[in-house]
């Protein structure tokens, strides 16, 4: 194929082309109503009316409380340790946490005497005999609770209340007026949370409420399971109940059209112990008491998206979506000049290539040359072509035109678009007839 240089610097427009096919209308139509369709479906399954972001965390607040009755479990009846019973204030340590909370299973508690007239407290160099060393082979120790499980920890339960708030939108809400559920570690739903649920459990309450053991089921946690920490014992098989776990409670955020709900999400980790050590000193007498806790640490993490209605996010996201009428159109071309049988024709109506206005411009030049010429005798006449612009007529015509029209050979009539044609009409080569898409007919 031989390029000539209007291959490369020949400059593309657009014209408006209507086909009269009623396949092409109806397929246009078609796929622009299933366009829209979409667009609809997508704002609003997709909820695209909504402007939203990623929540600012807020405050969640934990607070535990003993069952109303307790019950002797199993594990404290001839395992591996024995139990003791405490009150919720002493097993949460510390007492208040912002986003995390940590509840003793395993606990041992000793007080360690200081030497005659000294106070571990006022220490004042590593070698001075007051400094506290709890494993030094010398201090004298009480052993005020022997390692010991607490007893019915299951049982108790936990409220949690939490809050959110919008950065770029006005949203500011806590929980107790939301919706909520609570899923297992794979995505199962154990139940839901609405004030009728929350009132129902107590008439009071601001937040949700679970048992430890609903929580850890829904974590996929066993107290009584072997522990995966490396840490861990396990020539004497130390239970998650010794060593302690982690648990992280997603607190996931969403709107369902304007309103905003949430779901907890709980995950053990594998392979995590937890242990805290709570170091209180005796001002009176200067000895120090440590209790060694093991135990469950939760932790709370606030994600998601909350959104409130906004228009111009809507109307951007129409516009956004209108510009899918481009692959209607893109469809129907292809349809129209690569498939359809009369591809040929539609590219003639679609495609029009111009004569050289290169050589156009050069014609008036000489025109305007000519005109000197008659004027300055001392210019020499400009000959004009025969066979290029035509004669006796208007402007660009070829062959031997008579009459005032452009883009015709051999014609004798004011229409365009032929070739060796006498008659009217367009897309006709060496006929002498009228109408359209004829070729060569007598």
């Amino acid at each position: 194929m031989v390029l000539d240089s209007y291959d490369v610097f020949g400059y593309r427009t657009y014209r408006v082309v209507k086909v009269k096919d009623r396949r092409l209308g109806i397929l246009y139509r078609a796929f622009q109503s299933v366009i829209v369709a979409y667009i609809i479906f997508s704002i609003i399954m997709n909820e695209l009316y909504l402007k939203t972001e990623p929540p600012v965390p807020g405050a969640v607040r934990i607070t535990l409380q003993a069952p109303p009755t307790f019950k002797v479990p199993s594990y404290c009846n001839g395992g591996t340790y024995p139990c003791v019973f405490w009150s919720e204030d002493a097993i949460r340590y510390p007492d208040d946490g912002a986003g995390v909370a940590f509840f003793t299973t395993r606990v041992s508690s000793t007080n360690y005497v200081p030497p005659p007239g000294c106070d571990f407290s006022k220490a004042s160099l590593p070698t001075d005999q007051c400094f506290f060393d709890p494993n030094s082979p010398t201090i004298r120790r009480n052993t005020l609770v022997p390692t010991s499980f607490i007893g019915d920890i299951e049982d108790y339960t936990m409220m949690i209340e939490h809050s959110v708030r919008g950065k770029i939108t006005s949203v500011a809400i806590r929980n107790g007026l939301l919706d909520g559920a609570l899923m297992s570690h794979d995505g199962k739903l154990i139940r839901n949370f609405n004030n009728a649920t929350r009132m129902g459990n107590n008439s009071r309450a601001d937040g949700d409420i679970f048992t430890v053991k609903e929580m850890l089921d829904a974590a996929g946690a066993n107290l009584d399971g072997p522990s995966t920490a490396p840490g861990a014992n396990k020539t004497i098989g130390e239970i998650n109940r010794t060593s302690g776990i982690v648990v992280v409670i997603v607190i996931e955020y969403k709107n369902r059209h304007q309103d905003i709900t949430y779901k907890y999400i709980p995950q053990v980790i594998e392979g995590n112990e937890y242990k805290a050590v709570e170091r209180i000193t005796n001002v009176t007498d200067g000895s120090v008491t440590l209790v060694n806790r093991h135990g469950i640490r939760f932790v709370f993490q606030q994600h998601g998206t909350i959104g409130q209605f906004d228009f111009l996010t809507l109307l951007t996201n129409i516009v956004g979506g209108l510009a899918l009428f481009k692959l209607a159109e893109a469809l129907v071309e292809f349809l129209m000049l690569m498939v359809l049988p009369e591809k040929e024709f539609y590219g003639i109506a679609k495609f029009q290539e111009t004569n050289s206005f290169d050589e156009w411009r050069e014609y008036k030049k000489q025109l305007k040359n000519e005109k000197r010429s008659t004027t300055n005798p001392n210019v020499t006449n400009v000959n004009r072509p025969d066979n290029t612009y035509g004669a006796n007529t208007g402007v660009y015509n070829n062959n031997n035109v008579n009459t005032g029209s452009y883009y015709n050979n051999n014609a004798n009539t004011s229409n365009y678009y032929h070739n060796n044609a006498n008659a009217g009409g367009h897309f006709i080569n060496m006929n002498n007839t009228g109408g359209h898409y004829n070729h060569h007919i007598g």
